[in-house]
C-alpha cells in the first residue's frame, strides 16, 4: 500500500471556525446524500423542538424552552441518523 494513501487525510473544508469533512462518493462530494442529511436533520429538529415545546408549555415557559432546545438536538440527531441509514 502506498504510503501517501494510507496518510491521507478526509476532505476538509473550514466554514468560519468549524471544520467540516464531506462524504465522498467516487472521489467527489456525495452531494445528493449531503443534502438528504439536511433535510431529515432540519425536519427532525423541527418535530424534536414542537414536540419538547409541547410537553414543557405545561409548566412554563423556560421549561418549554429548554425542552425544545433538547427536542431539538434529539430530532437533529435521529434526522441525521435516518437518513445515514437510508441513503
Amino acid at each position: 500500500m502506498d504510503r501517501s494513501a494510507r496518510y491521507a487525510s478526509p476532505p476538509v473544508r473550514f466554514a468560519g471556525n468549524f471544520v467540516i469533512v464531506d462524504e465522498m462518493r467516487d472521489g467527489r462530494p456525495d452531494l445528493e446524500r449531503m443534502t438528504m442529511a439536511k433535510l431529515f436533520a432540519f425536519l427532525g429538529m423541527t418535530i424534536g423542538g414542537w414536540i419538547g415545546w409541547w410537553l414543557g408549555e405545561r409548566v412554563g415557559f423556560t421549561t418549554a424552552f429548554i425542552l425544545s432546545m433538547v427536542g431539538t438536538g434529539f430530532g437533529m440527531y435521529w434526522g441525521h441518523r435516518l437518513a445515514r441509514e437510508y441513503s
